[in-house]
């Protein structure tokens, strides 16, 4: 009912071209609509019951009878409450002194509805234990409303430092920021999300749960609440709908490790190169070169290395993970299902294909990019190899191997 008459002032004031719509809701009505939100289970928002000033937003498929702009576009309703200071009494009293007739709608007797339980039921109740009730719920819905403005702009500064972002149809946040965020923060920053995803104020569950996931999860997997997917992929949350936020990973998959199957391995002496046929302008380069011959090689956005000791006769190679393999990180006690490891990792399904690995004699020793197998672990005193990858972007026409065989 309340949405209904909303929508009929937008279309009146949309003909009329009206900048505002005013109301005359008092002091009362505030109160009645602090307590209506606290049995409702609302939180600090609710508490602030309506402001002074409120722009409300319709859909486009409001009906019009004319041919105004702002009717056949969006629909927004500004609405001032100049009354929502003075109490139901003294506008009673005012229209008696000025002669101005008023208008008594039956149906706010009716007990059924919620606002008139309240207004002829509870609301007098409460006066009996303190007469000055109407005034101690309107001081709190005010107080309300400055520390909701105070948090909102937290929540705002927050989304920055989580690096906020919106590509495609997905929003995304740095997963370890959101985390360290206050929980009153991490649900004023979902519930932006959820309502630029779905367009409408989700349910205060589905915020809880979004937010108990997107802080505690270390898997990959994805996750619906209240029609939002939800997903942790390359460090960051992704929420939107399921469809779009798998495509999303995968695409951050794509960009981050190209290796795929069919991959082409060119090997000249110590050196493997692999390229893409076709779908990639990227490769990589493997270097396995006994210690002693080289120094001390840094880290970079596109070179990873590390030590290992490896038997006399060793034949490495890059591949993708196959279905039974297995993998024993000297950082675990016994060896586990390569994907029972990558789940743990919170390294993204879609990535797991793509993921690139380093396997000495068949066995896997190094997921690159993450741990060394037991096997091969190295320190600077036992090391006899270091393995240098280097992922490498090349013009298509200087791909290794992108026209071979």
């Amino acid at each position: 009912m309340r949405d209904l008459r909303y929508r009929a002032l937008a279309m009146i004031a949309a003909d009329e071209q009206a900048d505002a719509t005013l109301t005359g809701h008092t002091l009362d009505d505030q109160a009645e609509t602090v307590l209506l939100h606290l049995v409702r289970g609302a939180g600090l928002d609710g508490l602030g019951g309506m402001g002074e000033e409120t722009t409300l937003s319709f859909p486009d498929d409001l009906p019009s009878n004319s041919n105004n702009e702002a009717i056949q576009g969006g629909r927004r309703l500004r609405i001032i409450r100049p009354l929502l200071s003075v109490r139901h009494e003294e506008t009673v009293a005012y229209c008696g002194v000025w002669n101005l007739a008023t208008i008594h709608d039956p149906t706010n007797d009716d007990r059924a509805y919620a606002r008139n339980w309240m207004r002829h039921v509870i609301v007098p109740a409460l006066r009996a234990r303190n007469p000055a009730i109407v005034s101690a719920l309107a001081r709190t819905s005010s107080l309300a409303r400055d520390d909701t403005a105070f948090l909102a702009a937290a929540a705002e500064r927050a989304m920055v430092g989580c690096a906020y972002r919106t590509d495609a149809a997905c929003v995304s946040l740095l997963h370890a920021a959101f985390a360290s965020e206050h929980v009153a923060i991490q649900r004023r920053i979902l519930r932006r999300l959820f309502e630029q995803v779905t367009g409408h104020m989700p349910r205060a569950s589905d915020i809880d749960a979004a937010r108990h996931h997107a802080t505690a999860m270390r898997s990959s997997a994805i996750r619906v609440f209240g029609g939002v997917a939800c997903a942790l992929a390359f460090g960051r949350i992704v929420f939107g709908a399921r469809s779009d936020v798998a495509g999303w990973v995968s695409r951050a998959a794509a960009d981050r490790y190209p290796l795929a199957d069919g991959a082409m391995i060119v090997r000249t002496d110590q050196t493997i190169q692999l390229s893409i046929d076709g779908h990639s302008l990227t490769h990589y380069t493997l270097s396995v070169a006994a210690v002693r011959q080289n120094g001390p090689v840094p880290d970079g956005n596109d070179r990873t290395t590390v030590l290992l000791r490896l038997p006399p006769e060793h034949t490495p190679t890059i591949r993708n993970r196959m279905p039974k393999d297995r993998f024993w990180p000297v950082s675990r006690a016994r060896g586990t299902p390569l994907s029972d490891y990558l789940a743990a990792r919170g390294v993204p399904v879609p990535v797991r294909d793509r993921l690139p690995l380093l396997v000495v004699n068949d066995t896997i020793a190094w997921v690159i990019g993450h741990d060394v197998s037991a096997e091969f672990a190295a320190t600077e005193a036992t090391a006899t190899h270091r393995c240098i990858v280097t992922r490498i972007n090349t013009p298509a026409n200087e791909r290794i191997g992108a026209n071979d065989g």
